[in-house]
Protein backbone atom coordinates (compact mmCIF):
# COMPACT_ATOMS: atom_id res chain seq x y z
CA UNK A 1 0.00 0.00 0.00
CA UNK A 2 2.65 2.49 1.22
CA UNK A 3 5.20 1.42 -2.20
CA UNK A 4 1.75 2.11 -4.44
CA UNK A 5 1.18 6.04 -2.57
CA UNK A 6 5.25 6.53 -3.01
CA UNK A 7 4.92 5.69 -7.31
CA UNK A 8 1.76 8.18 -7.09
CA UNK A 9 3.57 10.67 -5.25
CA UNK A 10 6.57 9.99 -7.12
CA UNK A 11 4.71 10.66 -10.54
CA UNK A 12 2.60 13.64 -9.23
CA UNK A 13 5.91 15.55 -8.39
CA UNK A 14 7.45 14.43 -11.43
CA UNK A 15 9.70 12.60 -9.76
CA UNK A 16 11.50 9.53 -12.44
CA UNK A 17 10.78 6.81 -11.67
CA UNK A 18 10.86 3.33 -13.49
CA UNK A 19 7.63 3.50 -15.84
CA UNK A 20 8.84 7.08 -16.48
CA UNK A 21 12.65 6.86 -16.77
CA UNK A 22 13.90 3.59 -16.35
CA UNK A 23 17.07 4.33 -18.08
CA UNK A 24 18.17 5.72 -14.28
CA UNK A 25 17.25 2.86 -12.02
CA UNK A 26 20.08 1.94 -9.65
CA UNK A 27 22.19 -1.10 -10.11
CA UNK A 28 25.31 -2.41 -9.65
CA UNK A 29 28.26 0.32 -10.58
CA UNK A 30 31.63 -0.60 -11.52
CA UNK A 31 34.76 1.36 -9.92
CA UNK A 32 32.18 4.09 -8.00
CA UNK A 33 35.54 6.18 -7.48
CA UNK A 34 36.60 6.18 -11.49
CA UNK A 35 35.45 10.12 -11.42
CA UNK A 36 37.81 10.88 -8.63
CA UNK A 37 40.38 9.15 -10.06
CA UNK A 38 40.07 11.11 -13.27
CA UNK A 39 40.12 14.14 -11.42
CA UNK A 40 43.26 13.18 -9.72
CA UNK A 41 45.32 12.30 -12.45
CA UNK A 42 44.15 15.57 -14.16
CA UNK A 43 45.03 17.51 -10.58
CA UNK A 44 48.29 16.05 -11.24
CA UNK A 45 48.79 16.66 -14.62
CA UNK A 46 47.53 20.34 -13.73
CA UNK A 47 49.81 20.84 -10.94
CA UNK A 48 53.07 19.80 -13.04
CA UNK A 49 52.38 21.78 -16.11
CA UNK A 50 51.39 24.70 -13.89
CA UNK A 51 54.58 24.53 -12.47
CA UNK A 52 56.62 23.85 -15.47
CA UNK A 53 55.36 25.91 -17.84
CA UNK A 54 54.36 29.49 -15.65
CA UNK A 55 52.37 30.98 -18.52
CA UNK A 56 50.88 34.17 -17.79
CA UNK A 57 46.90 35.09 -17.53
CA UNK A 58 45.18 35.82 -19.81
CA UNK A 59 44.25 39.06 -20.50
CA UNK A 60 40.69 39.13 -19.10
CA UNK A 61 41.86 37.39 -16.06
CA UNK A 62 44.66 39.96 -15.38
CA UNK A 63 41.98 43.21 -15.96
CA UNK A 64 40.32 41.51 -13.57
CA UNK A 65 42.97 41.21 -10.90
CA UNK A 66 43.40 45.27 -11.84
CA UNK A 67 40.18 46.12 -11.05
CA UNK A 68 40.28 43.98 -7.92
CA UNK A 69 43.38 46.06 -6.93
CA UNK A 70 41.27 49.39 -7.55
CA UNK A 71 38.31 48.21 -5.59
CA UNK A 72 40.87 47.55 -2.53
CA UNK A 73 42.99 50.44 -3.06
CA UNK A 74 39.10 52.17 -2.52
CA UNK A 75 38.35 53.14 -6.21
CA UNK A 76 35.89 52.53 -8.89
CA UNK A 77 36.87 49.68 -10.82
CA UNK A 78 37.88 51.07 -14.57
CA UNK A 79 35.07 49.15 -16.37
CA UNK A 80 34.88 52.07 -19.12
CA UNK A 81 38.36 52.06 -19.88
CA UNK A 82 40.00 51.63 -23.47
CA UNK A 83 39.37 48.28 -24.54
CA UNK A 84 38.14 46.90 -21.38
CA UNK A 85 36.80 43.67 -21.52
CA UNK A 86 33.48 42.02 -20.01
CA UNK A 87 33.74 42.27 -15.85
CA UNK A 88 32.74 38.95 -14.80
CA UNK A 89 31.19 38.96 -11.11
CA UNK A 90 32.62 35.64 -9.82
CA UNK A 91 35.90 36.02 -10.92
CA UNK A 92 36.28 39.79 -9.93
CA UNK A 93 35.32 38.67 -6.66
CA UNK A 94 37.52 35.67 -6.85
CA UNK A 95 40.70 38.14 -7.58
CA UNK A 96 39.85 40.32 -4.26
CA UNK A 97 41.46 38.34 -1.80
CA UNK A 98 44.04 36.62 -4.60
CA UNK A 99 45.55 39.96 -5.33
CA UNK A 100 45.64 41.06 -1.88
CA UNK A 101 47.68 38.21 -0.81
CA UNK A 102 49.67 37.26 -4.24
CA UNK A 103 49.75 40.95 -5.38
CA UNK A 104 51.56 40.81 -8.75
CA UNK A 105 51.47 37.13 -9.06
CA UNK A 106 47.89 36.87 -9.05
CA UNK A 107 47.83 36.06 -12.47
CA UNK A 108 49.58 32.67 -11.49
CA UNK A 109 46.82 31.60 -9.07
CA UNK A 110 44.07 32.18 -11.56
CA UNK A 111 45.82 30.02 -14.08
CA UNK A 112 46.34 27.37 -11.72
CA UNK A 113 42.65 27.62 -10.53
CA UNK A 114 41.73 26.90 -14.37
CA UNK A 115 43.77 24.41 -14.78
CA UNK A 116 42.59 22.54 -11.76
CA UNK A 117 38.74 23.51 -12.81
CA UNK A 118 39.89 21.22 -15.58
CA UNK A 119 40.26 18.39 -13.93
CA UNK A 120 37.15 18.79 -12.17
CA UNK A 121 35.00 18.76 -15.78
CA UNK A 122 36.69 16.22 -16.38
CA UNK A 123 35.19 14.37 -13.09
CA UNK A 124 31.50 15.52 -14.51
CA UNK A 125 32.29 14.03 -17.55
CA UNK A 126 32.83 10.90 -16.48
CA UNK A 127 29.63 10.94 -14.68
CA UNK A 128 27.60 12.39 -17.34
CA UNK A 129 28.94 9.39 -19.34
CA UNK A 130 28.77 6.76 -16.54
CA UNK A 131 24.87 7.94 -16.69
CA UNK A 132 24.28 7.80 -20.89
CA UNK A 133 26.29 4.74 -20.97
CA UNK A 134 24.27 3.05 -18.62
CA UNK A 135 20.66 4.74 -20.31
CA UNK A 136 21.22 2.59 -22.89
CA UNK A 137 22.53 -0.50 -22.00
CA UNK A 138 19.13 -1.86 -20.54
CA UNK A 139 18.15 -3.68 -17.96
CA UNK A 140 20.95 -5.94 -18.23
CA UNK A 141 23.07 -5.02 -15.00
CA UNK A 142 26.37 -6.48 -16.04
CA UNK A 143 25.92 -4.40 -19.24
CA UNK A 144 24.58 -1.52 -17.60
CA UNK A 145 28.24 -1.53 -15.09
CA UNK A 146 30.33 -2.15 -18.27
CA UNK A 147 29.20 -0.12 -20.47
CA UNK A 148 29.00 2.91 -18.29
CA UNK A 149 31.88 2.84 -16.71
CA UNK A 150 33.74 2.61 -20.44
CA UNK A 151 31.52 5.54 -21.64
CA UNK A 152 32.54 7.84 -18.71
CA UNK A 153 36.47 7.28 -18.98
CA UNK A 154 36.30 7.49 -22.73
CA UNK A 155 34.35 10.56 -22.23
CA UNK A 156 36.76 11.44 -18.94
CA UNK A 157 39.90 11.21 -21.39
CA UNK A 158 38.90 13.20 -24.22
CA UNK A 159 37.72 16.14 -22.14
CA UNK A 160 41.25 15.68 -20.23
CA UNK A 161 43.22 15.74 -23.53
CA UNK A 162 41.42 18.02 -25.28
CA UNK A 163 43.52 20.96 -27.04
CA UNK A 164 41.04 23.61 -26.91
CA UNK A 165 40.31 22.74 -23.04
CA UNK A 166 44.36 22.87 -21.95
CA UNK A 167 44.85 26.46 -23.90
CA UNK A 168 41.99 27.76 -21.97
CA UNK A 169 43.31 26.60 -18.59
CA UNK A 170 46.69 27.40 -19.32
CA UNK A 171 45.91 30.89 -19.83
CA UNK A 172 43.57 31.08 -16.82
CA UNK A 173 40.49 31.62 -18.92
CA UNK A 174 37.30 31.87 -16.43
CA UNK A 175 35.75 29.88 -19.29
CA UNK A 176 36.90 26.55 -17.62
CA UNK A 177 35.19 27.17 -14.04
CA UNK A 178 32.44 27.65 -15.54
CA UNK A 179 32.09 24.57 -17.68
CA UNK A 180 33.08 22.42 -14.79
CA UNK A 181 29.97 24.09 -12.61
CA UNK A 182 27.79 23.65 -15.55
CA UNK A 183 28.80 20.54 -16.07
CA UNK A 184 28.66 19.10 -12.46
CA UNK A 185 25.09 20.96 -12.19
CA UNK A 186 24.01 18.37 -15.11
CA UNK A 187 25.71 15.72 -13.33
CA UNK A 188 23.91 16.12 -10.21
CA UNK A 189 20.55 16.44 -12.13
CA UNK A 190 21.38 12.76 -13.49
CA UNK A 191 22.54 11.76 -9.77
CA UNK A 192 19.68 13.09 -8.31
CA UNK A 193 17.21 10.54 -10.66
CA UNK A 194 19.39 7.94 -10.37
CA UNK A 195 18.82 7.68 -6.55
CA UNK A 196 15.22 8.59 -6.43
CA UNK A 197 13.45 5.18 -6.74
CA UNK A 198 15.45 4.18 -3.47
CA UNK A 199 14.57 8.10 -1.82
CA UNK A 200 10.82 9.04 -2.34
CA UNK A 201 10.96 12.92 -2.67
CA UNK A 202 8.91 15.36 -0.68
CA UNK A 203 7.20 18.86 -1.01
CA UNK A 204 9.77 21.67 -0.17
CA UNK A 205 8.44 22.46 3.79
CA UNK A 206 5.76 19.96 4.15
CA UNK A 207 5.91 16.67 5.82
CA UNK A 208 4.95 13.76 5.48
CA UNK A 209 4.33 10.43 6.65
CA UNK A 210 4.48 8.75 3.94
CA UNK A 211 6.24 5.59 3.90
CA UNK A 212 7.23 5.61 7.57
CA UNK A 213 8.98 8.77 7.34
CA UNK A 214 6.78 10.69 10.05
CA UNK A 215 7.90 14.51 10.53
CA UNK A 216 11.07 14.13 7.67
CA UNK A 217 11.40 16.94 5.77
CA UNK A 218 13.38 15.78 2.39
CA UNK A 219 15.88 18.54 1.03
CA UNK A 220 14.81 19.92 -2.24
CA UNK A 221 16.10 17.97 -4.80
CA UNK A 222 16.76 21.36 -7.32
CA UNK A 223 19.23 23.02 -4.81
CA UNK A 224 22.64 21.87 -5.88
CA UNK A 225 22.19 22.30 -9.48
CA UNK A 226 20.62 25.43 -9.30
CA UNK A 227 23.51 26.81 -7.04
CA UNK A 228 25.62 25.82 -9.25
CA UNK A 229 24.20 27.35 -12.29
CA UNK A 230 24.16 31.10 -10.60
CA UNK A 231 27.70 30.64 -9.41
CA UNK A 232 28.17 29.84 -13.68
CA UNK A 233 25.79 32.64 -14.26
CA UNK A 234 27.91 34.96 -12.40
CA UNK A 235 30.73 34.02 -14.56
CA UNK A 236 29.45 33.65 -18.06
CA UNK A 237 25.63 34.81 -18.86
CA UNK A 238 25.30 31.47 -21.04
CA UNK A 239 24.43 29.79 -17.75
CA UNK A 240 21.41 32.44 -17.50
CA UNK A 241 19.89 30.56 -20.12
CA UNK A 242 20.26 27.01 -18.97
CA UNK A 243 19.36 28.09 -15.28
CA UNK A 244 16.09 29.68 -16.86
CA UNK A 245 15.29 26.15 -18.90
CA UNK A 246 16.17 24.15 -15.52
CA UNK A 247 13.43 26.30 -13.64
CA UNK A 248 11.22 25.80 -16.74
CA UNK A 249 11.64 21.95 -16.83
CA UNK A 250 11.19 21.44 -13.18
CA UNK A 251 8.02 23.45 -12.90
CA UNK A 252 6.47 22.12 -16.43
CA UNK A 253 7.17 18.66 -14.93
CA UNK A 254 5.57 19.60 -11.62
CA UNK A 255 7.63 18.39 -9.23
CA UNK A 256 6.32 21.23 -6.92
CA UNK A 257 3.11 21.36 -5.27
CA UNK A 258 1.80 24.38 -3.24
CA UNK A 259 3.41 24.54 -0.10
CA UNK A 260 2.24 26.16 2.95
CA UNK A 261 5.57 28.07 3.08
CA UNK A 262 5.35 30.98 1.36
CA UNK A 263 8.57 30.62 0.17
CA UNK A 264 8.24 27.37 -1.48
CA UNK A 265 10.27 25.72 -4.32
CA UNK A 266 9.26 27.22 -6.93
CA UNK A 267 10.29 30.35 -5.64
CA UNK A 268 12.69 30.19 -4.12
CA UNK A 269 14.41 28.45 -7.16
CA UNK A 270 13.20 31.18 -9.39
CA UNK A 271 14.50 33.54 -7.17
CA UNK A 272 18.04 31.86 -7.82
CA UNK A 273 17.89 31.75 -11.41
CA UNK A 274 17.29 35.50 -11.25
CA UNK A 275 19.96 36.06 -8.69
CA UNK A 276 22.65 35.92 -11.17
CA UNK A 277 21.80 38.35 -13.54
CA UNK A 278 20.32 41.06 -11.19
CA UNK A 279 23.65 41.08 -9.44
CA UNK A 280 25.58 41.58 -12.72
CA UNK A 281 23.45 44.65 -13.63
CA UNK A 282 23.78 46.06 -9.82
CA UNK A 283 27.39 45.48 -10.43
CA UNK A 284 27.19 47.49 -13.43
CA UNK A 285 24.98 50.10 -11.96
CA UNK A 286 27.26 50.92 -9.24
CA UNK A 287 30.33 51.15 -11.24
CA UNK A 288 29.18 52.93 -14.17
CA UNK A 289 25.80 54.23 -14.21
CA UNK A 290 24.08 52.18 -16.39
CA UNK A 291 22.95 48.07 -15.38
CA UNK A 292 23.09 47.15 -19.27
CA UNK A 293 27.08 48.28 -19.21
CA UNK A 294 28.45 44.76 -20.03
CA UNK A 295 25.82 44.11 -23.16
CA UNK A 296 26.47 47.52 -24.69
CA UNK A 297 29.75 47.62 -24.48
CA UNK A 298 30.91 44.29 -25.23
CA UNK A 299 28.99 44.76 -28.61
CA UNK A 300 30.82 48.07 -29.13
CA UNK A 301 34.34 47.02 -28.30
CA UNK A 302 32.96 44.22 -30.86
CA UNK A 303 33.02 46.65 -33.44
CA UNK A 304 35.68 48.47 -32.42
CA UNK A 305 38.07 45.74 -33.19
CA UNK A 306 35.98 44.49 -36.14
CA UNK A 307 35.31 41.34 -34.58
CA UNK A 308 32.55 38.44 -36.34
CA UNK A 309 29.70 39.64 -35.08
CA UNK A 310 25.66 39.62 -36.11
CA UNK A 311 23.14 36.87 -36.89
CA UNK A 312 24.50 35.84 -40.87
CA UNK A 313 28.20 35.41 -39.71
CA UNK A 314 26.54 33.53 -36.74
CA UNK A 315 26.08 30.01 -38.55
CA UNK A 316 29.30 30.18 -39.80
CA UNK A 317 31.38 30.76 -37.06
CA UNK A 318 29.02 28.51 -35.25
CA UNK A 319 30.37 25.29 -37.48
CA UNK A 320 33.87 25.83 -38.03
CA UNK A 321 34.23 26.29 -34.34
CA UNK A 322 32.26 23.38 -33.21
CA UNK A 323 34.48 21.66 -35.56
CA UNK A 324 38.04 23.29 -34.31
CA UNK A 325 37.19 22.98 -30.71
CA UNK A 326 36.19 19.29 -29.92
CA UNK A 327 38.40 18.39 -33.48
CA UNK A 328 36.97 16.88 -36.59
CA UNK A 329 37.09 13.11 -35.14
CA UNK A 330 35.15 13.60 -32.10
CA UNK A 331 33.01 15.98 -33.64
CA UNK A 332 31.73 13.34 -35.69
CA UNK A 333 31.69 10.66 -33.29
CA UNK A 334 29.84 13.03 -31.46
CA UNK A 335 27.01 13.12 -34.27
CA UNK A 336 26.86 9.29 -34.34
CA UNK A 337 26.55 9.55 -30.65
CA UNK A 338 23.49 11.90 -30.74
CA UNK A 339 22.05 9.76 -33.26
CA UNK A 340 22.01 6.98 -30.50
CA UNK A 341 20.86 8.96 -28.63
CA UNK A 342 17.68 9.66 -30.63
CA UNK A 343 17.83 6.26 -32.67
CA UNK A 344 18.99 3.78 -30.30
CA UNK A 345 16.00 1.93 -29.60
CA UNK A 346 15.20 1.05 -33.61
CA UNK A 347 18.94 -1.14 -33.47
CA UNK A 348 18.05 -3.05 -29.81
CA UNK A 349 19.77 -0.64 -27.88
CA UNK A 350 17.82 1.07 -24.68
CA UNK A 351 15.27 3.99 -24.92
CA UNK A 352 17.15 6.65 -23.40
CA UNK A 353 14.95 8.34 -20.77
CA UNK A 354 13.78 11.94 -20.91
CA UNK A 355 16.29 12.71 -18.23
CA UNK A 356 19.49 11.81 -19.30
CA UNK A 357 18.14 13.04 -22.97
CA UNK A 358 17.52 16.42 -21.81
CA UNK A 359 20.90 17.27 -19.76
CA UNK A 360 23.15 16.08 -22.69
CA UNK A 361 20.42 17.76 -25.24
CA UNK A 362 20.68 20.87 -22.89
CA UNK A 363 24.30 21.03 -23.21
CA UNK A 364 24.21 20.92 -26.77
CA UNK A 365 21.41 23.35 -27.55
CA UNK A 366 21.32 25.63 -24.68
CA UNK A 367 25.20 26.73 -25.74
CA UNK A 368 24.77 27.02 -29.31
CA UNK A 369 21.31 28.64 -28.72
CA UNK A 370 22.81 31.06 -26.95
CA UNK A 371 25.88 31.74 -29.35
CA UNK A 372 22.99 32.02 -31.86
CA UNK A 373 21.58 34.74 -29.12
CA UNK A 374 24.81 36.46 -29.15
CA UNK A 375 24.84 37.30 -33.06
CA UNK A 376 21.80 38.86 -32.54
CA UNK A 377 22.88 40.94 -30.16
CA UNK A 378 26.20 41.97 -32.37
CA UNK A 379 28.01 40.65 -29.69
CA UNK A 380 31.53 38.90 -30.46
CA UNK A 381 31.13 35.46 -31.91
CA UNK A 382 34.47 33.65 -29.96
CA UNK A 383 35.13 30.52 -31.02
CA UNK A 384 35.51 29.96 -26.84
CA UNK A 385 31.65 30.79 -26.49
CA UNK A 386 31.04 27.52 -27.73
CA UNK A 387 32.68 25.58 -25.49
CA UNK A 388 29.38 24.15 -23.29
CA UNK A 389 28.43 22.63 -26.60
CA UNK A 390 31.62 20.69 -27.23
CA UNK A 391 31.06 19.23 -23.60
CA UNK A 392 28.33 17.63 -24.61
CA UNK A 393 30.00 16.66 -27.91
CA UNK A 394 32.71 14.96 -25.84
CA UNK A 395 30.29 13.16 -24.22
CA UNK A 396 28.28 11.45 -26.84
CA UNK A 397 31.85 11.47 -28.85
CA UNK A 398 32.22 8.32 -26.15
CA UNK A 399 28.95 7.23 -26.30
CA UNK A 400 29.83 6.29 -30.36
CA UNK A 401 33.03 4.63 -29.26
CA UNK A 402 32.11 2.74 -26.45
CA UNK A 403 28.24 2.05 -27.02
CA UNK A 404 28.68 -1.70 -28.96
CA UNK A 405 29.19 -2.90 -25.25
CA UNK A 406 25.56 -2.11 -24.80
CA UNK A 407 24.50 -4.54 -27.47
CA UNK A 408 24.21 -8.80 -26.53
CA UNK A 409 26.88 -10.64 -27.02
CA UNK A 410 24.76 -11.99 -29.81
CA UNK A 411 23.52 -9.44 -31.35
CA UNK A 412 24.61 -9.12 -34.85
CA UNK A 413 25.20 -5.04 -34.64
CA UNK A 414 27.80 -5.50 -31.44
CA UNK A 415 31.05 -6.98 -33.12
CA UNK A 416 30.81 -4.68 -36.73
CA UNK A 417 30.05 -1.74 -34.03
CA UNK A 418 33.02 -2.55 -32.46
CA UNK A 419 35.22 -3.20 -35.66
CA UNK A 420 34.06 0.34 -37.03
CA UNK A 421 35.43 2.29 -33.45
CA UNK A 422 38.56 0.17 -34.15
CA UNK A 423 38.97 1.48 -37.26
CA UNK A 424 37.60 4.72 -36.71
CA UNK A 425 40.04 5.56 -33.83
CA UNK A 426 42.73 4.26 -36.39
CA UNK A 427 41.86 6.04 -39.48
CA UNK A 428 40.19 9.23 -37.96
CA UNK A 429 42.53 9.86 -35.01
CA UNK A 430 45.44 8.66 -36.82
CA UNK A 431 44.50 10.37 -40.09
CA UNK A 432 43.75 13.76 -37.97
CA UNK A 433 47.09 13.52 -36.34
CA UNK A 434 48.73 13.18 -39.89
CA UNK A 435 47.34 15.96 -41.12
CA UNK A 436 47.90 17.72 -37.78
CA UNK A 437 50.84 16.17 -36.78
CA UNK A 438 52.23 19.39 -35.53
CA UNK A 439 49.57 20.22 -33.31
CA UNK A 440 50.67 18.25 -30.23
CA UNK A 441 54.04 20.09 -30.03
CA UNK A 442 52.42 23.35 -31.16
CA UNK A 443 50.45 22.68 -27.59
CA UNK A 444 53.79 22.91 -25.93
CA UNK A 445 55.55 25.63 -27.88
CA UNK A 446 52.57 27.75 -26.68
CA UNK A 447 52.98 26.52 -23.27
CA UNK A 448 56.56 27.63 -23.62
CA UNK A 449 55.88 30.99 -25.85
CA UNK A 450 53.60 32.45 -22.91
CA UNK A 451 56.08 31.09 -20.24
CA UNK A 452 58.68 33.05 -22.12
CA UNK A 453 56.64 36.28 -22.65
CA UNK A 454 55.82 36.80 -19.10
CA UNK A 455 59.06 36.44 -17.61
CA UNK A 456 60.61 38.63 -20.90
CA UNK A 457 58.32 41.75 -20.11
CA UNK A 458 58.27 41.26 -16.44
CA UNK A 459 62.01 41.39 -16.73
CA UNK A 460 62.03 44.49 -19.44
CA UNK A 461 59.87 46.44 -16.94
CA UNK A 462 62.35 45.31 -13.45
CA UNK A 463 65.59 46.74 -15.79
CA UNK A 464 67.03 49.64 -14.06
CA UNK A 465 67.39 51.94 -17.35
CA UNK A 466 63.48 51.26 -17.89
CA UNK A 467 62.55 52.08 -14.25
CA UNK A 468 64.54 55.56 -15.03
CA UNK A 469 62.58 56.58 -18.09
CA UNK A 470 59.14 55.94 -16.28
CA UNK A 471 60.25 59.20 -14.38
CA UNK A 472 60.27 61.21 -17.15
CA UNK A 473 56.43 60.10 -18.48
CA UNK A 474 53.96 56.84 -18.80
CA UNK A 475 54.78 53.63 -20.26
CA UNK A 476 53.15 53.24 -23.74
CA UNK A 477 52.68 49.68 -25.73
CA UNK A 478 51.65 49.35 -29.68
CA UNK A 479 48.61 47.85 -28.86
CA UNK A 480 46.17 47.06 -25.03
CA UNK A 481 47.06 43.55 -24.91
CA UNK A 482 49.84 43.62 -22.06
CA UNK A 483 48.34 46.75 -20.62
CA UNK A 484 47.09 45.05 -17.93
CA UNK A 485 49.79 42.74 -17.44
CA UNK A 486 51.99 45.66 -16.77
CA UNK A 487 49.37 47.46 -14.49
CA UNK A 488 49.18 44.57 -12.51
CA UNK A 489 53.40 44.16 -11.92
CA UNK A 490 53.80 47.54 -11.25
CA UNK A 491 50.83 48.40 -9.70
CA UNK A 492 49.93 51.60 -11.39
CA UNK A 493 46.90 53.41 -12.61
CA UNK A 494 45.76 53.77 -16.46
CA UNK A 495 47.43 56.70 -16.77
CA UNK A 496 50.83 55.94 -16.17
CA UNK A 497 50.51 52.44 -18.59
CA UNK A 498 48.67 52.49 -21.94
CA UNK A 499 48.39 51.66 -25.42
CA UNK A 500 49.25 54.30 -28.01
CA UNK A 501 46.21 53.34 -29.93
CA UNK A 502 44.13 54.70 -26.73
CA UNK A 503 42.58 58.20 -27.10
CA UNK A 504 44.20 59.29 -24.32
CA UNK A 505 47.79 58.37 -25.86
CA UNK A 506 48.54 62.27 -26.68
CA UNK A 507 47.02 64.43 -23.99
CA UNK A 508 48.93 62.01 -21.94
CA UNK A 509 51.90 62.51 -23.09
CA UNK A 510 53.08 59.00 -24.41
CA UNK A 511 54.96 61.27 -27.42
CA UNK A 512 56.66 63.53 -25.10
CA UNK A 513 58.24 61.33 -22.85
CA UNK A 514 58.53 58.33 -20.81
CA UNK A 515 59.09 54.60 -22.16
CA UNK A 516 57.72 53.19 -25.07
CA UNK A 517 57.94 49.58 -25.85
CA UNK A 518 57.40 48.18 -29.08
CA UNK A 519 57.31 44.18 -30.44
CA UNK A 520 59.97 42.64 -33.01
CA UNK A 521 58.44 40.98 -35.76
CA UNK A 522 57.50 37.07 -35.74
CA UNK A 523 54.99 35.55 -33.04
CA UNK A 524 55.31 37.82 -30.66
CA UNK A 525 54.27 41.27 -32.95
CA UNK A 526 51.56 39.40 -34.09
CA UNK A 527 50.12 38.48 -30.59
CA UNK A 528 50.96 41.60 -28.84
CA UNK A 529 52.28 44.38 -31.26
CA UNK A 530 49.16 44.44 -33.54
CA UNK A 531 45.35 43.80 -32.84
CA UNK A 532 42.18 43.80 -35.02
CA UNK A 533 41.47 47.77 -34.88
CA UNK A 534 44.29 49.02 -34.19
CA UNK A 535 46.31 50.94 -36.34
CA UNK A 536 49.67 49.87 -37.94
CA UNK A 537 51.32 53.50 -37.00
CA UNK A 538 51.25 52.25 -33.29
CA UNK A 539 53.97 49.56 -33.56
CA UNK A 540 57.08 52.26 -33.68
CA UNK A 541 58.43 53.73 -30.85
CA UNK A 542 57.39 57.12 -30.91
CA UNK A 543 60.29 59.94 -32.33
CA UNK A 544 63.39 61.05 -29.83
CA UNK A 545 62.69 57.86 -27.52
CA UNK A 546 66.16 55.99 -27.77
CA UNK A 547 66.84 52.22 -27.35
CA UNK A 548 67.89 51.10 -23.81
CA UNK A 549 66.94 47.90 -23.12
CA UNK A 550 65.61 44.45 -24.73
CA UNK A 551 64.66 41.25 -23.73
CA UNK A 552 63.45 38.74 -25.91
CA UNK A 553 60.72 39.79 -28.33
CA UNK A 554 60.83 43.36 -26.58
CA UNK A 555 62.63 46.59 -26.73
CA UNK A 556 62.10 49.63 -24.20
CA UNK A 557 62.63 52.83 -25.55
CA UNK A 558 63.15 56.20 -23.27
CA UNK A 559 62.76 59.81 -23.65
CA UNK A 560 63.30 62.06 -21.12
CA UNK A 561 63.14 66.33 -21.13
Amino acid sequence: MSAARSSSRASADGATGPEDDGSLLPGPVLWPAAEWVVAAVGIVIAVVVWAVAPTAGNYDSVLDLVWARELLAGHAPGFEAYAASTPHPAWLALGVPVVAIFGDGGDRVLVLVSALSLAFLAAATVRIGRVLGEAIAGADDGRRARTGLATGLVAGALTLSSFAFLLLAARGYLDVPFLALVAWAGALILADARQRPQQPTFDVGRRTAADGDVGRVAPPTWRRPAVLLALAGLLRPEAWVLAGLYWLWCTARGRWAAADDPLDGRAAHLALVLAAPLLWAAMDLAVTGNPLHSLTATSQLAEDLGRDRGILRAPRVLVSALGGQARPPVAAAGLVGLAIVLLGSRIGLARVGRRVAVVVLALLGGGVATFLAAGVGGLSLLPRYLTVPVVGITVLAALAATGWMALPVEHRWRRPWALLVVAGVVLGVGGYVALKRDAISRLGSELRFLADTRRDVRALIDDPRVEAGRRCGPISLPTYRLVPEIRLQLDVDGTRVLARSDPRAQRLGVTRGGVAITVAEGKAAKRYGRADGVPRSTQPAPPGFRAVARRGAFTAWVRCG
